[in-house]
């Protein structure tokens, strides 16, 4: 398993310093999951070796360099995605980037209904509640000024997440992707409450 993230990082380089991976399941209410280093800053190659050397470790594949509070700046990520930057604290905050297709199909989605549906009802804009909005994947490219649909399809969107890590960073990435406070409406509730608020 180092030898494959040693691998995704020399592919991947200079655009990533760390390469980690998921050992566990989802462990608490703000949906995150610990993780282990597998390449770049943060492991100590010496260190493995001198484990896989010990006459305890009898499968290489069970030693794991766990993600710890040591390793903080190199859990702070920026990237791209649907032409709008994210910050996020990797290690505190629920991010898939598998679900980019996800994200990518159902604002378009959203995004071409909300047209339809102000054609007809001629309403100022559509209104969107997302409960679980963590830092932004859905909200910030619904209501970006950037947006190519910024004009012509207003959306107003309600995001909401539990994680108050989440929530700075919805904050900081609507402010980043010029999502004004008439266009994104941001909460830090439980999802009931943002509901019974909605």
């Amino acid at each position: 398993k180092y030898l494959i993230g040693k691998a995704i990082l020399e592919k991947n380089k200079p655009k990533i310093r760390v390469v980690v991976n998921k050992i566990g399941n989802i462990e608490n209410e703000f949906r995150t999951f610990p993780m282990e280093i597998l390449a770049g800053e943060g492991l100590d190659l010496d260190l493995v070796e001198e484990m896989c050397a010990a006459q305890e470790v009898s499968d290489p594949n069970k030693l794991q360099i766990k993600v710890g509070p040591e390793h903080q700046s190199l859990m702070q990520v920026e990237l791209k995605e649907h032409g709008c930057r994210f910050k996020l604290d990797f290690a505190k905050v629920y991010w898939n980037s598998r679900l980019s297709g996800e994200h990518e199909y159902l604002v378009k989605q959203i995004v071409s209904s909300a047209h339809e549906e102000l054609l007809v009802t001629k309403e100022r804009h559509c209104i969107v509640a997302d409960v679980m909005g963590g830092v932004g994947p859905f909200a910030v490219p619904l209501t970006s000024a950037n947006a190519s649909h910024y004009h012509t399809t207003p959306i107003l969107c309600h995001a909401n997440d539990l994680n108050p890590i989440s929530y700075h960073y919805l904050q900081a990435n609507a402010k980043l992707n010029r999502c004004f406070s008439d266009r994104l409406v941001k909460y830090n509730l439980d999802g009931r409450a943002f509901i019974h608020k909605m």
